[in-house]
């Protein structure tokens, strides 16, 4: 065996570093920029390792066209790898599904959020309150007995006597505010 040249393990260092990077900057979200950096790379299609961190940013992308592309140049440098194959499946079923299925998170998301405002929109009796200063306490209505009084002694006209309860202070609760749901949804794919 060979000792490997210095200009060998220079390239071999560059193409560690540079898939580092592109894993750096993928795990951030930042998947044009990993992909760029990856494009510096003298030939990724000869370094496997190169070629399959390509394949999973651009499918991580969404280029399921190109990502199978990629896949398949990997399979032919490491044949009969379970990873890849399973991908390479899992791209050209995702190309074969209806159109019509890429609404569906859309639809789902927009269902729960017109579920929720309903269920947490404000009943018709606080709808004239914005908040709590400026709810109105509930007004309290005493029951007032009359009683007719017979004369027992009197000879005096018998007259009506009005007996109140005492009011008596009714603890009444301020409607506390409702919690808000908000929902981000990420960004269109271009």
């Amino acid at each position: 065996m060979t000792a490997p040249t210095p200009a060998a393990d220079t390239a071999a260092i560059t193409d560690t570093l540079r898939i580092l990077r592109a894993r750096e900057l993928a795990d951030r979200g930042r998947l044009r920029e990993a992909e760029a950096g990856l494009a510096g790379a003298d030939s990724p299609s000869a370094n496997p390792a190169l070629l399959h961190t390509l394949a999973v940013i651009v499918t991580r992308q969404g280029d399921h066209a190109r990502a199978r592309r990629l896949w398949r140049q990997l399979a032919q440098l490491r044949p009969g790898d379970p990873e890849i194959e399973g991908m390479i499946e899992a791209i050209e079923i995702w190309q074969q599904r209806p159109a019509w299925v890429g609404y569906l998170p859309p639809a789902a998301a927009a269902l729960l959020i017109g579920l929720l405002t309903l269920l947490l929109w404000p009943r018709a009796a606080d709808a004239g309150r914005d908040s709590p200063e400026q709810a109105r306490p509930a007004t309290v209505v005493q029951p007032v007995a009359t009683v007719p009084v017979t004369p027992a002694v009197r000879t005096a006209p018998a007259t009506p006597v009005r007996n109140t309860l005492p009011a008596v202070p009714v603890p009444v609760a301020t409607p506390s505010p409702e919690p808000m749901v908000t929902f981000e949804l990420p960004p269109p794919r271009r």
